[in-house]
């Protein structure tokens, strides 16, 4: 695991500190030093955890909010006036705010919110306020009353946000037992083997990619990345997933590209990254790159690199297992990566439905709505024939056919 970790934490216990932090906004911390004067400075690193209890889903309404203890594994350090410090020390357990909300805003899908807000460091003080970064996960409909949503001893490593580590914080932290892809880390990659064209756009197959360079944490200069946080190199072998969300949609053809899978230590591991819409016609044709025939149209050639972002964080162990997994492939684009051939999504009844709105009288005749019908399948075919590249123009037209009394 340590050839693709980036720098890790090493520590030096010097005395207990009492740190108190009112929230992590990504601003450089600064926390007051107890057993000594002046204030430290903590550190953009990673707090890992191990679940003492499992999470399990609310048996009440759907959505809700409670708090869970886990232990700390490691120290969190800072810089002092003159040396590193110890701000909270490794082995006391902290309190997780659990909370599960409606993922959109139809609720069909729920999203999973975890965040550190204090610690338990002396019996005697009670629970030190401390506030980590927030870690997400999206889910396709909702958990079932009381499902487990991470097992017992799990481990997860929350992101704290400070001045960027110096040198001397490199030995210990890649000795814990997982360690995280962060979300906000941006993958630049290209197709090697088999461009994604209008004969596959569709296809939900993967396709053979590799990282044009390192990987980017997107957080800012205010927020440098976490050491310890998993650094994929230029060259990293990765998967694209390409899959049309609705192959029916009135304003034509659309496929998503994302980056579904990156290999480590020739394993792979699932992740999620914010798809990539381009819409196509399907047998469109374009000159053949030797300007001698046609081929079908490109929506990806390879060896160009395109931008993935990580939507959600992906901890991932020592043995190349990963916390979170994802359905394939949504049926509708509502259902994100719904493989085929699932039920639905339950909608939660938490909030009653709108009202229905009246409907209008019925005055149009059979032979009417089937002549209205055959002119709307007229227009839009002349839109597609007229507008065979797709994109703004062929939708605005097919907009105008919908739209046509």
């Amino acid at each position: 695991m340590r050839g693709w970790l980036s720098t890790a934490v090493s520590f030096t216990v010097a005395f207990a500190v009492v740190a108190a932090l009112q929230a992590q906004d990504r601003r450089t911390a600064v926390t007051p030093v107890a057993g000594g004067t002046g204030t430290a400075q903590m550190y953009s690193q990673l707090m890992h955890v191990r679940f003492t209890s499992p999470v399990v889903a609310p048996a009440g309404p759907p959505g809700g909010e409670s708090e869970v203890r886990a232990r700390l594994l490691n120290p969190v350090l800072g810089r002092g006036a003159t040396q590193q410090t110890v701000l909270i020390p490794a082995d006391v357990d902290v309190n997780i705010q659990v909370r599960l909300g409606a993922g959109n805003a139809a609720r069909t899908n729920a999203t999973l919110y975890l965040r550190i807000v204090s610690a338990n460091v002396d019996p005697a003080e009670g629970r030190r306020r401390f506030a980590s970064g927030e870690v997400r996960h999206e889910y396709v409909g909702w958990p079932k009353a009381d499902e487990v949503l991470i097992p017992q001893n799990a481990t997860l490593s929350f992101p704290l946000y400070g001045i960027a580590p110096d040198s001397s914080t490199a030995a210990g932290d890649a000795n814990y037992p997982s360690h995280p892809i962060l979300q906000q880390s941006a993958l630049r990659a290209a197709l090697i083997d088999q461009p994604i064209d209008v004969t596959n756009a569709g296809s939900n197959k993967l396709f053979r990619a590799q990282l044009t360079e390192d990987m980017e944490y997107t957080g800012g200069p205010s927020a440098p990345m976490p050491a310890g946080a998993i650094k994929l190199p230029k060259g990293t072998e990765v998967w694209v997933r390409s899959y049309e969300p609705d192959p029916e949609a009135q304003l034509g053809h659309g496929a998503n590209m994302s980056i579904d899978f990156v290999v480590i230590n020739g394993k792979r591991v699932n992740i999620r990254t914010v798809p990539e819409r381009r819409p196509f016609t399907p047998g469109a044709m374009a000159i053949s790159p030797d300007g001698k025939g046609r081929v079908p149209e490109a929506l990806w050639p390879t060896n160009q690199p395109r931008r993935f972002v990580l939507s959600e964080q992906q901890e991932v162990s020592d043995n190349g297992s990963t916390l979170w997994t994802y359905p394939e492939n949504p049926n509708k684009a509502e259902e994100y990566r719904l493989a085929p051939g699932s039920p639905p999504p339950v909608v939660p009844q938490g909030t009653p439905p709108s009202p229905p709105q009246p409907g209008r009288p019925n005055t149009t005749s059979a032979d009417e709505a089937r002549k209205r019908a055959e002119a709307l399948r007229a227009c839009q075919l002349r839109a597609i024939t007229e507008h065979p590249r797709g994109g703004l123009e062929q939708a605005q037209a097919l907009a105008a056919c919908s739209q046509a009394k």
